[in-house]
């Protein structure tokens, strides 16, 4: 029995245009024949495994066991790619920062502030001075 809901995942995401190429290849390989469903889902199988490492992450992220890094300041992200920081690292400080709450409440407390903390931009009449709303220090500073 085919997995009809693979091949409607598949191709009406992203990656709908990897499906057809696959389903093109695969009606050449046929001599153009019809595909049958089992074969369509062979097509929506490849391209799957080909994005496995992407549906895995937007899984975690779904479930709450991975944080959802988009949204955030390309600033932000910039540091925790150089810190080299992964999905247990910021999920374990997230539930640091908040220890009342469950990993999940955590996680999603500190991506909600993230994605705050992304638009808040200075005010046009601030101090030209370091501050701590707003400012964050580099080693330099330091």
């Amino acid at each position: 029995m085919p997995n009809f809901a693979l091949i409607k995942a598949i191709s009406e995401s992203p990656w709908s245009g990897e499906w057809i190429k696959e389903t093109e290849k695969m009606k050449f390989q046929s001599l153009g024949a019809d595909l049958t469903a089992e074969q369509m889902e062979n097509c929506a199988s490849i391209v799957a495994m080909r994005h496995a490492p992407e549906l895995l992450q937007a899984v975690a992220v779904s479930e709450g066991r991975a944080p959802d890094l988009s949204g955030l300041a390309p600033e932000y992200l910039k540091k925790l790619e150089r810190v080299k920081a992964t999905d247990a690292d910021v999920a374990n400080a997230a539930q640091f920062a908040a220890p009342g709450l469950d990993r999940v409440a955590a996680l999603k407390r500190w991506v909600e502030k993230g994605r705050k903390d992304a638009t808040r931009t200075r005010p046009a009449n601030a101090s030209p001075g370091y501050d701590p709303n707003y400012d964050t220090p580099t080693e330099e500073d330091i």
